[in-house]
């Protein structure tokens, strides 16, 4: 839970201290300050080194910070206070700030390194002065915003932590094989599909360069620069495991089963957790005496009607339309337990892509659930129903069918079995065609 403090008229969450070990008292240990604060409904966790040191026999665990007998008490008080202040002064000038991005700030605002160049001629310093145009512009979505954010945090890290140039003209197909080697061993990226959308991004970014006449290299539009996307598989829940949630009774456990309805509302919906995770009263309005949901959507920005069936309607009921308060990263973890709960623990194969690789793995089905998978569910579900794929796409948001087709989780075996259903009805259609009506047999 994030605690406020209130500082004039801003509430800044608190800086907490925590040492590192305390199994031995008499050995100095270093301290850490701790800073949790929200970007939108995501919990942000800060951990930066105070590189000051002490022993936890002079530590005040319930004041988080050194007893007051300590003989350096007012030294260290003073560099702790310091470093407390930067960060609520970094964090006060931008709410949406990155990790990484914070940590780089801190760094320049306590000497610990130089300061980053801010001339847009370089690329650094383009992305900086793009991204603060942006934002005044307000002419991107806050999801937009937080990708540029990204690709600007990773590059200035990518450079410090290689000492690899990161200058416009770097921008070719050595930069990206080893980038994408720092990307894939560095940090959470691990498959080409992920690795694509930050070089789309990064694209992006170089182009709008170019049209402000700063960059003048085009290697970057070359093929080689690209991260080609491939094919992994595509899990997604069945109707009678969907059913296997909708009967799971988690009345003993009232926090389970906000996550369960709202997974569900995600499979009655086709919503993303960006969309439904922020639905209101607002979001909902009647056509042809009929309950719809309109909005448009955080991710592409497209306008969608949804109609709400009945399961959707009497789950929304109960939360007076409105999302409940919870992060994307514990909605996530808990759906998986709650899948758990439910059964779905058959093991399933799939075709992965790792640092780079595909490879075929296994795993329990329950611990492949997110969020996104009602999405995909809803689509599927009704897909096999045999909806057509305009209609599908108007609520997905999906703009080619080709998009659509790769989307759902339809698996070579429902292809096969979708086939031979039809070459049935097909054969029996040819078969009533031939047989001769009673009136001519007489």
């Amino acid at each position: 839970m994030i605690e406020d403090t209130k500082q004039g008229t801003h509430n800044v969450p608190e800086v907490r201290y925590n040492l590192r070990s305390l199994k031995d008292k008499n050995k100095a240990t270093l301290i850490s300050a701790v800073f949790r604060y929200r970007i939108g409904k995501d919990s942000q966790r800060l951990v930066y080194s105070t590189k000051n040191r002490i022993e936890p026999k002079n530590w005040d665990p319930k004041k988080h910070g050194p007893r007051s007998s300590y003989p350096l008490y007012y030294d260290l008080k003073g560099e702790l206070d310091k470093i407390e202040k930067a960060i609520k002064e970094i964090y006060t000038s931008d709410r949406t700030i990155s990790i990484p991005e914070f940590k780089n700030k801190l760094d320049v605002a306590l000497g610990r390194t130089e300061v980053v160049k801010t001339d847009n001629r370089t690329l650094i310093g383009y992305i900086k002065d793009y991204i603060e145009r942006r934002e005044k512009l307000q002419d991107k979505s806050y999801r937009t915003i937080q990708k540029y954010k990204t690709i600007y945090g990773r590059l200035i890290k990518y450079r410090d932590t290689t000492g690899e140039s990161v200058e416009f003209e770097d921008m070719n197909k050595a930069f990206k094989e080893n980038y994408l080697y720092w990307l894939y061993n560095n940090t959470k990226v691990n498959s080409r599909n992920t690795a694509n959308k930050e070089f789309s991004t990064l694209k992006h970014l170089l182009r709008e360069a170019r049209e402000d006449g700063i960059n003048t290299n085009i290697d970057f539009e070359s093929k080689r620069f690209n991260v080609k996307r491939v094919k992994t598989s595509k899990i997604t829940l069945t109707d009678d495991e969907v059913e296997l949630l909708e009967n799971l009774d988690l009345s003993d456990r009232p926090n389970y089963e906000v996550i369960k309805n709202w997974f569900l509302v995600a499979c009655y919906s086709s919503l993303r957790w960006s969309d439904f995770s922020e639905l209101e009263i607002k979001n909902f309005i009647m056509i042809d005496n009929n309950l719809c949901i309109h909005l448009w959507t955080e991710k592409t920005e497209t306008e969608t009607y949804i109609p709400v069936s009945n399961k959707l309607q009497t789950i929304l009921e109960k939360y007076d339309y409105t999302s409940p308060n919870v992060s994307s990263k514990h909605f996530n973890e808990t759906i998986k337990e709650i899948c758990k709960m439910a059964g779905i623990t058959n093991i399933v194969s799939y075709k992965a892509d790792v640092n780079g690789k595909s490879v075929q793995m296994e795993s329990p089905k329950y611990k492949l659930i997110s969020s996104h998978h009602g999405r995909r569910f809803w689509a599927t579900h009704h897909y096999l129903k045999g909806y057509p794929i305009a209609l599908l796409m108007q609520v997905t948001g999906h703009t080619k069918e080709s998009t659509f087709m790769t989307y759902i989780g339809r698996s070579k075996k429902d292809q096969a079995k979708a086939l031979l259903m039809e070459m049935k009805r097909k054969a029996n259609e040819q078969d009533k065609g031939n047989v001769i009506p009673i009136s001519k047999r007489i």
